[in-house]
């Protein structure tokens, strides 16, 4: 093969040195079987490949010429030797002469620079980020005596179902959270939740709590709140109670 990616569409592109010329037929494979899926020819030779979520080809040529192309291999683009895409859509280039450029997908923009060297530079393949959660707390701290605050749950996956996220406190004796809350179909964010401060009675001063965040294959996501004490000494009960024992016995 000239050129293998892994798509950020989740399959795997094998630039093939077949066809006529080499370099125009790019082999599709399912990631897991590796069964073959598709076979993509394009018109124009090409060096390096890369592949955006929605299926989109960027390859660059022998000519120091990049291209886009829809997923059918028909070309988008306009007219180096090793590229790469990621998610948010930037494309980094590099040619054998030592240039280094960064452009978007719709390549109307560019920005570029020499490493003088003579070299060349070559690029690992982008893998997308594992699938992870992330927990956002709207604030440090709040009292164990009725205080709340707001926070969301985020993800960094597909938004084209709803996703059920399971809650937990790492210590509901100081503040709780609701069991599961869920970010709805379209969003990467949740609705905000209420996590409520939880008075214990016992002064025990101010403690930092963890709010966690986990669902099946992704990675649990965290954030942590000081919860303040509330308690004072003579509103503890079982102070109250050694006083009336002691008192008794306490000489005036």
């Amino acid at each position: 093969m000239i050129d293998v990616a892994v798509g950020l569409d989740g399959l795997v592109y094998a630039l093939n040195p077949d066809g006529s010329p080499s370099g125009t037929r790019i082999f599709v494979y399912d990631p897991i079987s590796m069964v073959l899926q598709r076979t993509i020819e394009m018109l124009t030779q090409n060096r390096a490949i890369a592949v955006n979520a929605a299926g989109h080809i960027f390859t660059v040529g022998g000519i120091e010429s990049i291209r886009h192309y829809d997923p059918n291999g028909i070309q988008i683009g306009a007219t180096l030797s090793d590229i790469d895409v990621d998610r948010d859509g930037n494309l980094l280039i590099a040619s054998h002469g030592g240039m280094i450029a960064v452009t978007t997908e719709a390549l109307q923009s560019l920005t570029a620079f020499n490493t003088r060297t003579s070299n060349g530079m070559n690029f690992p393949t982008c893998v997308p980020p594992a699938n992870a959660l992330s927990v956002n707390i709207m604030g440090t701290s709040i009292s164990e005596n009725g205080g709340t605050i707001r926070a969301t749950v985020s993800r960094n996956t597909d938004i084209t179902n709803a996703l059920t996220v399971t809650l937990s406190s790492s210590d509901t004796n100081k503040a709780t959270v609701p069991a599961t809350v869920t970010i709805a179909l379209g969003q990467s964010t949740s609705a905000r939740f209420a996590m409520a401060g939880f008075d214990d009675t016992i002064a025990d001063g101010t403690k930092t709590v963890t709010i966690s965040a986990s669902v099946a294959a992704h990675e649990f996501g965290t954030d942590t709140v000081d919860v303040t004490d509330d308690a004072r000494f003579l509103r503890n009960p079982a102070t109250w109670m050694v006083m009336a024992i002691l008192m008794p016995t306490i000489p005036f």
